[in-house]
């Protein structure tokens, strides 16, 4: 049952790029996080609506011979030489205008947009790339980056947008093959320029262009757009530099070179001029018309990274968020904001009146944490630097996984594989739509392995508790490790089975007999509990071996109380109930080498939280900071020293998961780094004699105290999980 719903609205670009890959994303928060998603927003065709009916509003023949004029039109069937999209600095076109490019176009404008960033990098503000049109009707594409809006840096907005036209104009006045160019409201979508601002600075820059220069081989330059707001923007801003339309009465519906065919040659597309630099050249090359710009310094400022540039900061942090929360409801280029902080997008999850075309995720989770759990792993991912994927499981990697790694599910990413001592993972880096899938790929596999090595630590748990045999005159065989298991899931639930495993036996639970290919056998189970038919039980197979323990119960307000002493807050605490792991461990606690138990602290990410319940604590489960103690399963003392040990999210909100275990440490001896858990005790006896090699200490610390070895102690090292049972997970907040 699904007790919690959250609703995260997303940028276009995000949205489209969760769109393009829908079942990978269900699959995996399904299985990484409890979670039902939903995605909700415009299909991918109608991004940009492609219906639009041309429709010209506006047109005035200047002194020099450009016409300018204002249209109600569809940029993806305009039949200019020149179609201007307004991009980001990654050309990466996901959503609005530069998504319905692509789809009309064809993918090679996406090939010809990654092959330009690969070879020269992000583009700036101000500065363009030119790609090949594809099936558009156009000679060629030119994608411009105009600025994010800020109202505190208004006039470097100006100037930025400004820089951007005259780009645009000093382009195709370059090239003597274009007589036409059709311009967009730059900005003025998802950047959020102010419509009417933006359009004043692009009429009064073509103003410039068309009484400045003093030949121009371009005839006409139009301002498309698709809604009404920018139209009449751009509309009233015409006529206030070029003065009244003249008369429209003969006008078409579209302009007479729209009546044409929409589809050119592509040997047509990529003749140039023979007075110009090749199209090649214009493709693969920088620009040499680039605003002159300082490099862009990241700064952070509680947790959220502003890029700034020309040495302004803006200090408001309230007034930075507000600006890239604004509003999609005029956006009419449908670029996308790169490298923002994505929690601004999701600040806000209660309001009931949204529109429903408002991209966005709906998350629907067992609980609040799990929710959390998503919604973070999902902010991380939009950002523009490579993303890290902290998992030990990288570890277990074989011949399989890397080359799954190297297979065509990664195209155009790198893939870094970090194996460092007590932290391990992965890097992925590469275009944004390329390393979202990356992502959710690389997480899947990891899931597999995840899966895959569970299963191998319940065999092994099972088998050190309970082992059947089969039985028949000529003697008792025991079952494997994987059958074992197999029979012990069937015992519990008092079913009738087909082994998937060797020997591949029929296994009759009520009659406890099994047959196969080699003949007819009784069953016997032994076991360490009290009783043959004694089992762990669960309500449902996904079940955790663990119940919550209610807020307002004594132990949870006395255990809450502690942490706060701690400057913890207590979240939630459930008590484990493992009996195979109790099982072993009073059966370990039994013996005569171990002096005694401590109650000990472990730091565990929340993806590994029920595999600990289940399986218990293992070496690749936690990620110690400072794994200098040498190689085995850290614990601390206190909660607030875990908390010091081993990771923690980065945000300083974030969820903690602390487990609280019974741990056998018997005797101990200060650890070190690179150090084998396992150290044999030296000969304090008759030094003539060699040390017992199987005389071996159970325990490395970080101090020892001859008097009082646990009165410094903090930090404890075991070298097995079976010496730890886990009884307690608290989820805690900083």
């Amino acid at each position: 049952m699904m007790d919690c719903s959250r609703r995260i609205n997303l940028p276009e670009s995000t949205y489209f790029h969760l769109l393009g890959c829908k079942e990978e994303i269900t699959d995996l928060f399904l299985r990484k996080f409890r979670c039902v998603v939903e995605l909700s927003g415009p299909e991918p065709n109608r991004s940009h609506p492609a219906s639009v009916k041309a429709e010209k509003v506006y047109e005035k023949r200047t002194s020099l011979g450009p016409v300018v004029s204002v249209w109600r039109g569809d940029l993806t069937k305009l039949d200019a030489d020149v179609v201007v999209n307004s991009a980001n600095e990654d050309l990466d076109h996901a959503g609005g205008l530069a998504r319905a490019l692509v789809e009309a176009g064809g993918p090679i404008i996406e090939k010809d947009s990654k092959d330009y960033i690969k070879a020269n990098g992000r583009i700036k503000t101000g500065e363009y790339a030119v790609t090949r049109p594809g099936n558009l009707p156009c000679k060629c594409l030119l994608h411009v980056v105009g600025p994010v809006w800020f109202k505190e840096a208004a006039k470097r907005c100006d100037d930025e947008l400004s820089e951007s036209i005259k780009n645009v104009l000093r382009y195709v006045n370059q090239h003597k093959d274009i007589k036409s160019v059709a311009i967009p409201a730059v900005s003025s979508g998802i950047f959020g320029f102010p419509v009417q601002r933006c359009a004043d600075i692009i009429v009064n820059m073509i103003h410039s262009f068309c009484f400045t220069v003093k030949e121009t081989h371009v005839k006409e330059i139009r301002l498309v757009n698709n809604n009404d707001p920018a139209i009449q923007a751009m509309k009233s801003a015409c006529e206030s530099s070029f003065g009244p339309s003249e008369d429209l009465s003969g006008a078409t519906s579209g302009p007479p070179d729209q009546q044409r065919p929409t589809t050119r040659s592509m040997t047509a597309n990529l003749q140039p001029s023979p007075t110009t630099s090749s199209y090649k050249q214009a493709l693969m090359q920088p620009s040499a018309h680039r605003p002159s710009t300082e490099k862009s310094q990241p700064i952070t400022i509680d947790s959220l990274t502003l890029h700034l540039k020309h040495g302004r900061l803006i200090q408001d942090q309230k007034v930075f968020q507000d600006r890239l929360n604004f509003s999609r409801a005029s956006m009419n280029t449908g670029t996308t904001v790169e490298g923002r902080d994505p929690r601004a997008d999701i600040s806000d999850k209660s309001s009931n009146s949204r529109d429903s075309e408002t991209p966005c995720l709906i998350i629907n989770a067992m609980s609040d944490e799990d929710a959390e759990e998503a919604e973070v792993w999902l902010t991380n991912i939009p950002h523009p630097h490579p993303v890290s994927i902290h998992n030990n499981l990288v570890l277990l990697f074989g011949q399989e996984e890397h080359d799954f790694l190297s297979s065509p599910d990664f195209p155009n990413v790198t893939i870094k594989e970090k194996l460092s001592y007590g932290m391990s993972g992965l890097e992925i880096d590469g275009f944004p739509q390329d390393k979202f899938k990356g992502v959710i790929q690389a997480e899947r596999l990891l899931l597999d392995v995840q899966e895959k090595h569970a299963v191998t630590l319940e065999e092994e748990l099972v088998a050190a508790t309970v082992v059947w045999f089969y039985k028949n005159e000529s003697g008792a065989r025991r079952y494997p490790a994987k059958a074992n298991r197999e029979i012990e899931k069937a015992f519990v639930t008092q079913s009738d089975i087909k082994l998937r495993s060797e020997p591949h036996h029929s296994i009759f639970i009520k009659n406890i007999t099994a047959e196969g290919k080699d003949g007819a056998f009784w069953l016997e189970r032994r076991t360490l509990f009290n009783s043959s038919k004694d089992v762990q039980t669960r309500c449902h197979p996904d079940d955790w071996l663990s119940q919550v323990v209610k807020v307002n119960r004594q132990a949870f307000l006395d255990r809450a109380k502690e942490f706060r002493e701690d400057k913890l807050t207590l979240v939630k605490m459930e008590k484990i109930h493992n009996r195979y792991l109790s099982k072993i461990f009073q059966y370990k606690k039994g013996g005569s080498r171990f002096m005694g138990a401590q109650q000990l602290y472990q730091v565990v990410p929340k993806q590994f939280t029920r595999l600990v319940c289940d399986v218990g604590f293992q070496r690749v489960f936690s990620n110690p900071t400072d794994p200098n103690l040498g190689k085995g399963i850290y614990f601390t003392n206190t909660p607030k020293r875990a908390v010091g040990v081993f990771q923690t999210p980065k945000e300083e909100s974030g969820l903690i998961y602390i487990f609280q275990a019974e741990v056998l440490t018997g005797n101990s001896t200060e650890g070190r780094k690179y150090l084998p858990v396992l150290v044999p005790k030296k000969s304090s006896v008759h030094k003539s004699e060699p040390a017992n090699i199987l005389d071996l200490y159970d325990t490395l610390v970080n101090t020892v105290n001859s008097i009082d070895p646990w009165s410094s102690t903090s930090i404890y090292v075991i070298p097995d999980s079976f010496r730890a049972n886990p009884q307690y997970l608290f989820t805690v907040r900083r």
